[in-house]
């Protein structure tokens, strides 16, 4: 109908500024929040729909995934409306100074979503993790910001203070962060907890010693459960150290077809699986590969 056309209308990139600030004052509530959500929205029609508008009109203001004039976000800030906050501290595009006051929102939520956004403030996140009350909200700031890979504020200092916190879920979510340092990750390489460990073993950025030291290690001295994860894990990194395979290869027939299969793998290793294994579908398949030699 009429209605739906406008709405396609007021979405599209390419519709003219005179039609969009038409559609800013249509009588459907869709039309107007099509509008909010296109990049091109005029400001003045932000800042008159912040104003006097419907809560979700103004929840698709805050939570729009453009840049947003300050002076329209300051105005939502007036708001009572919870869901209008949730979708500022929800929002990459929300400034740094509006998340850190969002930070401090009675709201549970909120305070959470504020922390877990990659502008928070580095100083304003630190204190949050370092002082907070209920380790529940320690996790699942640490959770959300894991998922923010290189741009996360979180720094190597402070992962390596969270690296000796008593609760294991929050070592555990340390140990996922390409970000932490060499010395953070071989502090939690010494970890009995077999989660940690496996992390360890695909983060990016975990050294070759170490790698190596957890491809040493037996069943006694690592969580039985992830034994088989962990060593997995090290087979299937593209920046497998040849001794870590050497390690893997010969403690069990399934590892070694698996670095058979995942790895590039050396020629020592292949030397070694022909002498310390004896499953046939092993043998055959160090035969069948392409860096076997006549030698072996």
């Amino acid at each position: 109908g009429e209605q739906e056309a406008k709405e396609i209308i007021a979405r599209k990139d390419e519709t003219p500024i005179p039609i969009l600030e038409r559609l800013a004052k249509d009588s459907d509530e869709k039309v107007r929040e099509a509008v909010v959500r296109n990049p091109n929205c005029p400001s003045n029609d932000l800042m008159e729909l912040a104003q006097n508008s419907t809560d979700n009109i103004q929840y698709s203001i805050a939570s729009r995934n453009y840049p947003t004039p300050r002076g329209v976000l300051l105005k939502l800030l007036e708001s009572e409306n919870k869901s209008i906050f949730s979708g500022l501290a929800g929002n990459t595009y929300t400034p740094p100074d509006i998340l850190a006051s969002l930070a401090e929102n009675e709201q549970r939520d909120i305070r959470i979503k504020a922390l877990s956004n990659a502008n928070i403030p580095r100083e304003v996140l630190s204190e949050a993790l370092l002082n907070a009350d209920n380790e529940k909200d320690v996790i699942d700031i640490l959770r959300e910001q894991s998922k923010n890979r290189q741009n996360s504020p979180i720094s190597s200092d402070l992962l390596e203070e969270l690296s000796i916190h008593p609760q294991d879920s929050i070592r555990y979510w340390v140990s996922t962060f390409t970000t932490a340092s060499a010395k953070t990750l071989e502090r939690l390489s010494f970890e009995k907890n077999g989660q940690i460990l496996e992390n360890l073993a695909q983060n990016p950025n975990t050294p070759a010693s170490i790698l190596i030291e957890l491809a040493k290690r037996d069943r006694d001295i690592t969580d039985k459960t992830y034994y088989y994860h962990i060593h997995s894990r090290i087979i299937s990194r593209n920046d497998v150290p040849a001794e870590a395979l050497e390690h893997i290869a010969c403690k069990s027939a399934s590892l070694a077809e698996l670095t058979l299969r995942y790895a590039n793998t050396p020629t020592s290793v292949l030397e070694l699986l022909v002498e310390n294994i004896s499953e046939t579908y092993v043998l055959c398949d160090v035969a069948k590969h392409s860096d076997v030699t006549l030698d072996i």
